[in-house]
């Protein structure tokens, strides 16, 4: 019941892996892995995924700590 009451309410989700067309479509395109799109779609999110900037603070901070770092490598 709530299955159908959801799909009546207009809450249907589909996923963005896996294969959404007929068992012979899927043969027919030569029975791709559930495993092997997923990885292809963490490369593609890792070769084009932008990081938002940091606050000014934050970056100030960052760079204190890693220059504290690099003097403690440097000197023991």
């Amino acid at each position: 019941r709530s299955t159908v009451r959801g799909i009546r309410g207009g809450e249907w989700y589909v996923p963005q892996l896996g294969w959404h067309d007929t068992f012979e479509a899927w043969e027919a395109a030569g029975r791709p892995m559930l495993l092997e799109e997923a990885r292809e779609k963490v490369k593609l999110i890792l070769a084009t995924h932008k990081s938002l900037p940091f606050d000014e603070d934050v970056e100030r901070e960052l760079d204190r700590i890693q220059k504290r770092a690099q003097m403690e490598i440097q000197h023991g």
